[in-house]
């Protein structure tokens, strides 16, 4: 009898500090040693849930709701399954997830800058499809190929390193970029781009691409904030990739944007033709075998350089056209086509304002600028073919202001109209 009476005491002492408790948080974990933990459940009641210093999270945790707060404060990865509910998970070290975790429920996160490290076992990610969670000032490290299936908001400075791996957005997922927020890209694959999937949600949103492959499988339209392009970056697939933003975007030094076979960009802006920028010569576009065009505004192409590696065209919808340099030599766009390649001027203006001889450059002798029926080149300056030749077809225009001439070798083919650009 005393026995039952000294157990029933003992439980309800136990159950007094599970109350009390409640009041201040869950605490699992300590600073000082290492304790193996079950899974936890932090209750939505508790403002200040904590996982601590040498906490081996090794069955995962959970937050009970969408109204609950944790602090992860661990050393130790993580393992198990790992359930944000909605709730909002603080960070104040990086989350490990080792092998063998699920991470089956998101939320918020706040990660001060640490990193979200996913696991190499993990193959999917974000099964709630709709909601909207933000992360802020994170920094998510994949290591193995992801099927992303969630919307995430990016606030503050938010990266994306895909380690070389590749981030599938499924049908339901999108990335958002929030107000005067940045979000990097780099050394990932992106598949499964199109219409809106990565956006900024205002004009003050800015996305670097860095080291990344984007596979687009639909038209994709930018129509919110800039883009900064670094060191090497290719658009893939038989698409469209739409700009519309009246922001400027740039094409950063020692870098290479380039469009892949059979890929269109069409620059689309409604107010100006100088907002796709180029820092200097060793920031370049690359064509091969895709479609540079330009919408009503035209495009104003300066300090960078074209390289058409593959059979390309360039083409523009009204005689805004498309612009290389600006009558200052410092501002030329230069021109490289190479060994026996082909640029198409399809339809529309080419204005060429390069000041430089070697701002054109054709490498061989079957290289050559084609301007094709009812197409433009007008020249501001004098131009040189180099190695190559330009070609007109029938009903082609070649515009010129006094003196400005083309030296080297020209090829019409059929009536070939002439155009006087008068001095402005």
């Amino acid at each position: 009898m005393k026995r039952h009476f000294f157990n029933l005491i003992y439980l309800l002492v136990l159950s007094s500090f599970f109350i009390v408790n409640k009041n201040y948080g869950i605490t699992v974990g300590s600073d000082s040693a290492v304790s193996r933990e079950a899974l936890v459940v932090f209750p939505a009641a508790d403002i200040d849930n904590e996982i601590r210093g040498f906490a081996s999270m090794e069955s995962g945790f959970a937050l009970e709701d969408n109204t609950t707060t944790c602090t992860f404060d661990a050393a130790l990865p993580v393992s198990g399954d790992v359930s944000l509910n909605g709730g909002l998970l603080y960070f104040k070290r990086d989350l490990i997830f080792s092998n063998a975790t699920t991470f089956t429920s998101l939320g918020d996160v706040d990660a001060n800058g640490f990193s979200l490290v996913l696991a190499n076992s993990m193959t999917t990610i974000g099964t709630d499809t709709d909601s909207l969670f933000t992360f802020e000032d994170t920094i998510v490290e994949l290591n193995s190929d992801i099927n992303f299936q969630a919307k995430i908001r990016f606030d503050g400075n938010g990266v994306i390193n895909g380690h070389g791996n590749v981030l599938d957005l499924a049908s339901t997922a999108s990335l958002v970029v929030g107000t005067n927020a940045t979000l990097t890209l780099k050394y990932i694959t992106v598949k499964g781009v199109n219409s809106t999937k990565i956006h900024c949600i205002d004009d003050t949103g800015v996305i670097l691409l860095e080291n990344v492959l984007l596979v687009q499988d639909g038209d994709f339209t930018f129509s919110k904030g800039a883009l900064q392009f670094k060191t090497s970056v290719e658009i893939c697939g038989e698409k469209k990739f739409i700009y519309t933003s009246s922001q400027t975007s740039t094409v950063l030094s020692d870098t290479k944007l380039e469009l892949d076979y059979n890929h269109t960009f069409s620059y689309d802006p409604t107010s100006s033709a100088d907002l796709f920028e180029f820092t200097d010569q060793t920031s370049i576009l690359s064509l091969d075998g895709a479609t540079l065009h330009a919408g009503e505004v035209g495009l104003q192409l300066k300090k960078g350089k074209l390289l058409v590696k593959n059979d390309s065209t360039i083409s523009s919808e009204t005689s805004a056209g498309i612009i290389f340099g600006n009558s200052v030599s410092s501002d030329d766009f230069a021109g490289v086509l190479l060994h026996n390649i082909k640029l198409t001027l399809q339809g529309g203006s080419l204005l060429y304002k390069n000041v430089n001889s070697a701002s054109w450059q054709a490498v061989a002798n079957r290289s050559m600028l084609t301007v094709a029926t009812g197409a433009t080149l007008d020249l501001y300056e004098n131009i040189n073919t180099d190695a190559g030749f330009i070609k007109f077809e029938n009903n082609a225009t070649y515009g010129r202001k006094t003196g400005k001439n083309i030296t080297g070798s020209i090829m019409p083919r059929g009536t070939l109209l002439y155009d006087l650009i008068p001095f402005s």
